[in-house]
């Protein structure tokens, strides 16, 4: 109407243009269609142009206009994003309503006073709201609330409408100054819990560090004094002798006391795999590779396996100088490279492992035939 106010159809006071109505979209006179036969009573535009928005622009217009006389909205429960209820859901009963009231830079769709507090209210038809109002809302730390009246564009029912408008359409807060509080200081209590738990890792790292490094003292005195044992009994390491290649075995390495053995068993034992294994011959043997088969020959300290990381750095500040099995490997590996036992690519050189392996079964065939020999004497001195 001229006052702004909305119309409905059977409040219409004459038929056709006599009405002195008009579109709330468009602003073009409307024609109220009254007591006909054909259709329901409802406005036509007087002009024939398309109006899209004219449902929708007077909806949202209704909703300011009903929220405004009746001074009341149901409102949605504050929840924190911990899914903690800080206030239920409310029925809530305002001092006074203004639409499209300005607000600092934006201007919003009601504004809803109660006592000293101002409540901002969005209505949402086809358009909800934008990051620009988000950003005043939080920079002034004024409580806002979003109705969406998208599902309901094209109801007819008056009291369908009337409630769904003040109490069962859905409806959010956008912005609510006990949800951001509630979240910064769940947010804080977060911090300070993980700092607290990163705290009593650190000393729980500091203590297993602290046990180890008396182990890893106990292991450097053990390396000194394995190195002058037996040889006899090691695995292999008659093999190398026959192979000619035992002077590529018992290499001293920078941090070697990570190993759970002698230098010369746990070189004796790879090296005769290496040999043994063609698959080696033609494909590159690096540290990792020689790292992993020395693990699943157990060869490295039980206590450093699934070392976690925060341990080994406590430990590192206690032993700068602290090895590890890959470490060591990619040394003895180096050594073999120089050593021309590998080539550049860390491939076995075929022709050294073959001149080696047969002069272990010459050695091995003249070992047969001199107690193969030995035997027939011994039968030959029982005869006689």
């Amino acid at each position: 109407a001229a006052d702004g106010s909305l119309v409905r159809i059977d409040h219409a006071k004459a038929p056709g243009l006599a009405c002195e109505l008009h579109c709330p979209a468009c602003g073009s006179p409307l024609i109220a269609y009254l007591r006909t036969t054909k259709k329901r009573q409802h406005f036509g535009h007087h002009s024939r142009g398309e109006c899209r928005y004219a449902y929708e622009t007077a909806l949202h217009l209704y909703a300011k206009q009903l929220i405004e006389q009746r001074n009341e909205l149901t409102l949605p429960p504050v929840v924190a994003s911990s899914g903690k209820v800080l206030h239920k859901q409310s029925q809530t009963r305002f001092d006074s309503v203004l639409c499209e009231k300005r607000f600092h830079e934006i201007v919003p769709d009601i504004t809803a006073i109660k006592r000293d507090r101002r409540l901002l209210v969005e209505i949402a038809v086809t358009h909800f709201c934008e990051a620009r109002k988000l950003k005043v809302l939080a920079q002034r730390q004024v409580a806002a609330v979003e109705i969406d009246l998208s599902g309901f564009r094209f109801s007819l029912d008056p009291e369908v409408l009337d409630d769904a408008i003040l109490s069962s359409a859905t409806r959010k807060w956008v912005f609510h100054p006990a949800i951001e509080s509630e979240n910064q200081a769940e947010a804080n209590r977060r911090l300070v819990a993980a700092a607290a738990r990163t705290a009593a890792e650190q000393k729980k790292a500091q203590k297993e560090a602290e046990r180890l490094s008396k182990l890893v003292s106990q292991w450097i005195r053990e390396d000194l004094a394995r190195r002058n044992d037996d040889a006899t009994e090691i695995p292999f390491l008659d093999d190398l002798q026959m192979c000619g290649l035992d002077d590529l075995v018992g290499i001293d390495l920078p941090g070697q006391w990570v190993m759970a053995s002698s230098a010369k068993r746990w070189q004796s034992e790879l090296l005769w795999h290496l040999m043994k294994n063609d698959k080696f011959w033609a494909r590159g043997v690096h540290g990792a590779t020689v790292a992993s088969v020395l693990e699943r020959m157990h060869y490295k300290r039980s206590e450093l396996h699934g070392m976690d990381g925060s341990v080994r750095a406590a430990l590192l500040r206690m032993h700068p100088d602290l090895s590890d099995i890959v470490t060591v490997s990619h040394a003895y590996v180096n050594w073999l490279r120089d050593s021309q036992f590998l080539d550049d690519a860390g491939r076995l050189a075929a022709d050294i492992v073959a001149g080696a392996l047969a002069r272990r079964q010459a050695a091995l065939d003249a070992k047969r035939a001199a107690a193969t020999a030995q035997r027939e004497r011994e039968e030959q001195a029982a005869r006689d």
